[in-house]
């Protein structure tokens, strides 16, 4: 991130050199600043795509393995506990049936719910977020900062 982040922020210096002593407009470098901002966070994120295929066959073999735990977990308690015609079962209160079931419950999610991807939404909206904010001044090539706190006081109220 801090190799992206100074790349960001000399390419921010080249813009505002090029507004401030060629009289250029900060509208003009639009592509090549969202084109250097794509390719940091794809070189970024990209390595991380080669983990991909095991993260899917670990969740797939998980998903496999907890789900016939969990099958047969069911069943022998569904015949205990549900289907059972003895007069002779132990009370349900306080049994360590129950919360085995649902810790058992509680491990399939986990695996239901794990990422595909290395990384999350999250950490590359923050990427982006850092690589931006050295470009924001520039904004101020553009509009008046006076300008620019009075939209985001209206906004805010």
């Amino acid at each position: 991130m801090p190799v992206f982040l100074a790349q960001t922020c000399l390419l921010s210096g080249k813009i505002a050199d090029h507004i401030w002593h060629d009289g250029a407009k900060l509208p003009q470098f639009k592509l090549e600043i969202v084109a250097i901002l794509l390719v940091q966070v794809l070189l970024g994120y990209f390595p991380l795509l080669f983990f991909a295929p095991q993260l899917v066959r670990a969740r797939l073999i998980g998903l496999r393995e907890y789900g016939v735990v969990g099958m047969n977990y069911v069943t022998a308690f569904r015949q205990k506990w549900i289907t059972s015609t003895t007069e002779e079962k132990e009370p349900l209160l306080g049994t360590a049936d129950i919360q085995s079931l649902a810790d058992l419950g509680n491990s399939f999610e986990i695996i239901q719910g794990m990422n595909l991807l290395p990384f999350s939404n999250k950490s590359v909206m923050r990427l982006a977020i850092i690589l931006v904010l050295p470009i924001l001044p520039l904004l101020l090539t553009m509009i008046p900062l006076s300008e620019i706190i009075d939209r985001i006081l209206n906004m805010a109220f």
